[in-house]
């Protein structure tokens, strides 16, 4: 398997050399003007943008001050390791970005302790995580102004003393002593020997004695998170790993024609995976479960881009919008998409997330959504509560 440094690789469009110091001093006054609360707010996402628009100069100044370094480092990576490790530090930098904009320093943590267990499972020396954090520490000293040097700082050092304590793997996901753990053992295996048709026919003939959230909970869930796991931990492909995915979608549509459906709510439920997250189950999941409680659902499916899903928030006229993020470098595309829908005229109309980005603390609320779910059963009861089903909306 091919090992890549970093995830979620991309460029963002930064500001000519120098742009960026006098942008940000010239907005650091608004602070004088605000209580030490919103100056707080304000000071972070400052800090946040201003990463964002230097991503590209900082990930190029850490690489370079890395591998100047430790030209063994260089060496062991060659050819090629500045382009390697520049790529790698895009992604480590906007992970920074991410968790500074909602003050969730645990958020980049996670993401270290995630690199470490991969590192682990690869190969490569967990040594080198220490370096580059050291790295992106050093060029903090010369690169930002000493407001932004201490926050970030912060996090780095926080990331630093994750490093030290965060197990080399994640631990299973998938017990067979948990309800339904056999039938879940058995599901997984079916997949891992490639045979779609069994393991379709596994899980419809299991659907008329497990209800359907117990199916979804207890054994496709935990069997898409041990999946996850294994690729994590270099024991999966990612051709396996997609070929798992695409066996449980299609067992979830022939399980869902065999589901008996509630009266209508009169409720309308839009659902989305961000603009960049591909990962789809949780929310078909979700959406499966609003459609049998007899709410009318409009599924759009993975990566849909801010604009469109909230005109179809519009054009269905959604009582509910449920959106999926999975990482966390992802949150400040579903904070953009959280700002446009409350720009549709709708005053009723409220947002509902879910995903692995939201799973620290109260990140749910400071991207501006109504409600944070965590599985299939708590989403129907958020959406119930949010959009008073039951009740008229006045």
């Amino acid at each position: 398997m091919t090992f890549v440094l970093g995830t979620d690789i991309g460029s963002v469009p930064g500001a000519e050399e120098g742009d960026g110091e006098g942008w940000l001093g010239s907005n650091r006054t608004l602070c004088l003007f605000m209580s030490d609360a919103e100056g707080d707010i304000l000071s972070e996402q400052l800090a946040a943008e201003f990463i964002r628009t230097q991503l590209s100069r900082l990930a190029e100044r850490s690489a370079e001050v890395m591998l100047r370094r430790h030209p063994e480092i260089a060496q062991r990576f060659h050819p090629a390791p500045h382009d390697k490790w520049r790529d790698s530090f895009v992604s480590r930098w906007r992970d920074v970005a991410e968790a500074i904009s909602v003050a969730a320093p645990k958020l980049f943590c996670a993401q270290v302790a995630w690199t470490k267990a991969a590192f682990a499972a690869r190969g490569v020396p967990q040594d080198d995580i220490r370096i580059s954090l050291l790295a992106m520490r050093e060029v903090i000293e010369t690169d930002m102004a000493q407001e932004d040097r201490d926050l970030v700082g912060f996090y780095l050092e926080q990331a630093l003393e994750t490093l030290q304590t965060a197990p080399q793997a994640p631990p299973p996901v998938l017990m067979v002593r948990s309800p339904h753990g056999e039938l879940a053992a058995r599901y997984l295996m079916t997949i891992l020997e490639g045979d779609r048709h069994a393991a379709c026919k596994l899980l419809t003939e299991a659907t008329p004695g497990v209800p359907l959230q117990e199916l979804y909970c207890h054994v496709i869930l935990p069997v898409m998170h041990e999946m996850g796991r294994m690729w994590h931990l270099n024991e999966l492909s990612v051709a396996e790993e997609h070929f798992g995915t695409a066996t449980t979608l299609m067992a979830m549509s022939q399980i869902m024609l065999q589901q008996p459906r509630k009266p209508s709510v009169g409720r309308t439920l839009v659902a989305a995976c961000v603009q960049g997250n591909t990962h789809e189950i949780g929310l078909r999941m979700i959406s499966d479960t609003f459609e049998l409680e007899g709410w009318r659902v409009v599924y759009l499916g993975p990566n849909v881009p801010n604009e469109d899903l909230a005109t179809a928030a519009g054009d269905f006229q959604a009582d509910l919008v449920a959106i999926s993020a999975t990482m966390h470098s992802q949150l400040q595309m579903l904070a953009d998409a959280i700002s446009l829908l409350r720009q549709t005229g709708n005053p009723n109309l409220r947002v509902l997330v879910g995903g692995g980005a939201m799973d620290v603390g109260q990140v749910w609320k400071q991207i501006g959504a109504d409600g944070y779910a965590r599985s299939p059963v708590d989403a129907i009861e958020q959406g119930a509560k949010l959009c008073a089903v039951g009740k008229n909306i006045q």
